[in-house]
């Protein structure tokens, strides 16, 4: 593996160019200029249109669409803007090729399995310029956003993962330990065997834990474990199902210390190489901007 650093992403790019990838939950602005990218990342809600594009761009230091040698467009109904800003083309790149190409080059491999951690998560299977989807799982940060509304009252990503820092997600979640008093083969006691298990209180006729209402650092930590877990082990099983040794991961859940930690408890259980490149919640803007520059170039 080897990581390019920003000056050999921009050289492949050649800039002046912009890419906006447009998810779910967040909405990716990336512009190379001068050897250099900004990065810049807004919450999604509002309607695709030209004038929002201007928006994006301008609030990343583009004044005119017609800067750009490249402008390229990913994500959620990207399809419906049109095929040039103010005179300059768009180009329109699909997502899993975005994802694709953002995350092998992001993270300086040749192939590698890359999951993608948005509102929900897809997996793409990297082997060069062949891409492969190979499914993906409707857990992902919108489910952290949505349960963490209903049970903690708050989507402020930063608040959920300060709290989640403060709490014990072994006061709501149900260990193997908890179950069987003990490991269970390569499996330790303190391995999650049900999440939110133990909120029930009782398992087997006996109650578990404290009948008392878990406090919301420990619910925070618990969410974070569901979801980092829960796609962790997805994106291991595909890896070893089709023959990838490396594992990239995107998305800017992984933004979140809390986040990173409950994932890596999965990694180090069942093995496997996990990544996580540089700036990875503007990978797939990077992967849309490479594809665009491939394009350019064959136009």
């Amino acid at each position: 593996m080897n990581v390019p650093d920003e000056a050999a992403l921009a050289a492949l790019v050649e800039g002046p160019a912009a890419a906006v990838d447009f998810g779910g939950t967040n909405v990716d602005v990336l512009v190379c200029r001068d050897g250099a990218f900004v990065r810049r990342f807004v919450h999604a809600g509002r309607p695709l249109s030209p004038n929002y594009l201007r928006e994006l761009l301008r609030g990343s230091g583009v004044v005119s669409p017609r800067e750009l040698r490249l402008l390229a467009v990913t994500g959620g109904r990207y399809r419906t803007l049109p095929d040039a800003l103010d005179g300059t083309p768009i180009y329109k790149i699909e997502e899993l090729r975005a994802i694709g190409r953002g995350g092998r080059t992001a993270a300086g491999l040749d192939e590698a399995l890359v999951v993608s951690l948005g509102t929900g998560t897809a997996i793409v299977g990297a082997r060069g310029r062949q891409l492969r989807h190979l499914g993906g799982s409707g857990v992902g940060g919108g489910t952290l956003l949505g349960l963490s509304r209903l049970l903690l009252g708050t989507t402020e990503a930063a608040v959920i993962d300060t709290l989640a820092e403060r709490g014990d997600p072994t006061r709501v979640d149900l260990t193997v330990g908890d179950i069987v008093g003990g490991p269970v083969g390569v499996i330790p006691a303190s391995a999650t065997a049900s999440h939110f298990g133990k909120a029930s209180g009782v398992v087997a006729g006996a109650w578990v834990g404290s009948p008392e209402q878990a406090g919301r650092e420990h619910v925070a930590a618990a969410l974070m474990n569901l979801v980092g877990q829960t796609t962790m082990r997805i994106a291991l099983l595909a890896a070893t199902a089709h023959g990838y040794d490396a594992v990239v991961l995107l998305g800017h859940l992984l933004d979140l210390p809390s986040f990173q930690r409950a994932a890596g408890l999965v990694g180090s259980l069942f093995g496997g190489r996990a990544i996580v490149p540089p700036h990875p919640g503007f990978a797939i803007a990077l992967g849309a901007l490479l594809e665009a520059a491939d394009e350019h170039a064959g136009a």
